[in-house]
């Protein structure tokens, strides 16, 4: 699933189908009734935001080798370290 197509369902210029939906609902670790549920939001934007971003990269790495994968874990790995390290000082 393209990240183009993720992100027009986000802003609700694109339908999706049950089918569609049920492949994208496990990326956000959510299950498809989820997306019907209309109660109150528990969570602040960023948070919501987060999660979507989190989302889309699932999907992004879900759709990988398992040996790419490993590298984007390494590398994700590194750079927080560097990020971690500049903090510090």
């Amino acid at each position: 699933m393209q990240d183009s197509y993720i992100g027009g369902v986000e802003r609700g210029t694109r339908n999706i189908s049950i089918n569609s939906l049920h492949k994208i609902m496990p990326a956000l670790d959510a299950e498809p009734i989820d997306a019907f549920r209309f109660g109150e939001l528990e969570h602040t934007d960023w948070e919501l935001e987060k999660q979507q971003v989190l989302g889309i990269h699932l999907a992004m790495l879900q759709e990988r080798s398992l040996s790419e994968v490993k590298l984007v874990e390494r590398m994700s790995r590194d750079m927080f370290r560097t990020y971690d390290e500049e903090e510090q000082e």
